[in-house]
């Protein structure tokens, strides 16, 4: 359990062989690496807090209300549940981002690979960055809503998209390039970014939303 800060430019926290479960509480403040070694484990946020570090070979992230940066970019999970709360992260692979009702997640980086479940009407996925980034090889399906933010470019690419719920692109560009069978959303909003179509094919009318509301 991390009630606080552990911070070592060394530091290298490895649980070994077994189930192991890490507990990060709210104020916490990692760097380094944290190995969950083999097994199924765990790792738990709590309350608001910053990793620094990279996690390997954890299978399970539970975010549970607060606000959590996870800012390495290389850090892998099986499974990420954003419960409650929000919680951002540089990068996105081969990762199952299951998005609850009410709750955000944010990455910055790039996604390959990654399926993520849009849980309810107001669970919010979110795209925020600078550079260029792609997101592939995955599926975003359910019911909730898509927002980009930041000045960078996302890019839609080799994806099944099936979610329902708005689309608001705030600043930057969202490209769609390549999608397999996009079923349009119910609103997509330009509120000061651009939308690129290109060699996508659609899972129904030709048209990519009821509305398509710009500023």
């Amino acid at each position: 359990n991390v009630d606080g800060t552990l911070i070592s430019q060394n530091f290298s926290m490895g649980l070994g062989a077994g189930d192991d479960t890490l507990n990060l509480g709210g104020g916490s403040s990692i760097t380094g690496i944290a190995d969950g070694g083999s097994g199924i484990d765990v790792v738990n946020l709590t309350g608001s807090g910053v990793a620094n570090n990279r996690f390997q070979s954890f299978d399970i992230l539970n975010a549970d209300g607060g606000t959590w940066a996870l800012n390495a970019t290389n850090s892998r999970f099986g499974t990420v549940n954003v419960n409650s709360g929000s919680l951002s992260q540089a990068e996105s692979v081969n990762q199952n981002v299951n998005i609850a009702d009410g709750a955000t997640y944010t990455f910055s980086g790039n996604s390959s690979g990654s399926d993520f479940d849009l849980g309810g009407t107001n669970a919010n996925l979110i795209f925020d960055g600078t550079g260029t980034s792609n997101l592939s090889a995955g599926t975003i399906t359910g019911s909730g809503n898509i927002t980009m933010n930041g000045t960078g470019q996302f890019s839609l690419g080799s994806l099944v998209v099936h979610y329902t719920g708005t689309t608001t692109i705030n600043s930057g560009s969202l490209n769609i390039v390549n999608v397999t069978n996009f079923q349009a959303p119910a609103d997509i909003t330009l509120a000061g970014g651009n939308l690129i179509l290109s060699q996508s094919t659609f899972g129904g009318p030709a048209t990519l939303s009821n509305n398509i509301v710009g500023n």
